[in-house]
């Protein structure tokens, strides 16, 4: 294996800083980690510094009596984007690139504000006890939920930064920011802000997830969160592969947290990478993980010969268990740090 580190130059000091590494596992695959977003923007209508800020909070727009009408369900979302080129080439064809594992990692800021949910809960749980479509929520509190990033009014993946404007609509509003937290239903994507009006239930990329609070319990300040991203799902696999083929890949974190006009509510905040600490070294910023084939890899061909068959079936036995430091390692098919079963079942999956 060879590992690549990428120099990233800060522009204000010209100092030479690591932003991320890859390793290539075997001829056609690449496994790399970004360690500090290229843009990562509070995206809500009233941030006085966007671009720069050092934490951001997500939270839905509630009234005593509901949702609010003036503002997007998922009033306050967090909008991070990565810098992919660096790690893997751009331009091949979005049928080049086959995404295997893919990971967010987000560190929460505020201390034992919010209680972890890592279950999903449906629209009608949101609605006020006195609407008849209202359901109890039977679960604590409730699920930070990752997507993929639409734009609109002029803007693209490529055009868009993260001092862009809010909207070129003014403020006040449904369905005008510029960048919304989307999913796919089908083949085109929908916008999720406003879900629980439009009365659906969104197809999050993940639900964030941690080992460090069980569900129910305050969640600390440090706590990582680390979104799994389900690469299975052919919708979310090509906006991967999309957006590998631009170069630069974009989510955003839009969820339903309850919050009030006066800022009060139960929601989290997370690290931005102009954070202090974050620029000190003793916080993280958001990062991204990543298994990627290249150039038509097969999914289960560990040993780069084409085929899928008992030499790869052997190395993935000899790899069971837990991969090293837990991330993902070349027999882990799915990503989730750990080879066993589910690999197993992918591998024979894709056999001959």
């Amino acid at each position: 294996m060879r590992a690549t580190f990428i120099c990233v130059t800060a522009v204000s000091s010209g100092v030479c800083v690591f932003a991320g590494h890859a390793q290539v596992l075997n001829q056609d695959e690449v496994a790399f980690t970004i360690d500090t977003p290229t843009l990562d923007r509070w995206n809500y209508p009233f941030n006085q510094t966007p671009g720069f800020r050092p934490t951001a909070s997500v939270w839905g727009a509630f009234l005593d009596d509901g949702l609010s009408p003036d503002f997007d369900n998922r009033d306050a979302q967090f909008h991070v984007g990565f810098s992919t080129a660096s790690f893997i080439e751009p331009g091949l064809g979005e049928d080049a690139y086959t995404i295997t594992s893919a990971r967010i990692t987000m560190m929460v800021a505020d201390d034992e504000s919010f209680v972890y949910s890592p279950y999903f809960d449906a629209w009608q749980t949101y609605l006020p006890e006195s609407d008849p479509q209202y359901i109890p929520d039977t679960t604590p509190g409730r699920p930070a939920e990752l997507f993929g990033v639409g734009f609109r009014n002029g803007f693209d993946a490529l055009s868009y930064q993260e001092n862009t404007a809010y909207s070129t609509q003014g403020q006040i509003g449904k369905s005008i920011r510029t960048t919304f937290a989307i999913d796919f239903p089908d083949d085109q994507p929908r916008d999720v802000s406003n879900n629980v009006d439009l009365e659906f239930d969104p197809l999050p990329f993940a639900i964030a997830t941690t080992d460090a609070v069980e569900p129910g319990e305050l969640v600390p300040s440090g706590t990582v969160f680390t979104f799994v991203i389900d690469v299975s799902d052919p919708h979310i696999q090509a906006y991967l592969q999309q957006s590998l083929d631009l170069g630069i890949v974009h989510f955003m974190v839009a969820s339903l947290f309850p919050a009030s006009e006066d800022f009060t509510g139960s929601f989290p905040q997370y690290f931005c990478k102009e954070h202090p600490l974050v620029q000190k070294n003793l916080a993280d910023a958001s990062g991204l993980e990543m298994t990627v084939l290249v150039n038509g890899g097969i999914v289960g061909d560990l040993n780069n010969d084409g085929v899928v068959d008992v030499s790869d079936l052997l190395i993935l036995l000899s790899a069971w268990g837990v991969c090293p430091d837990g991330s993902p390692c070349p027999a882990d098919l799915n990503g989730n740090g750990v080879v066993d079963v589910s690999d197993l079942l992918i591998l024979l999956a894709n056999w001959g």
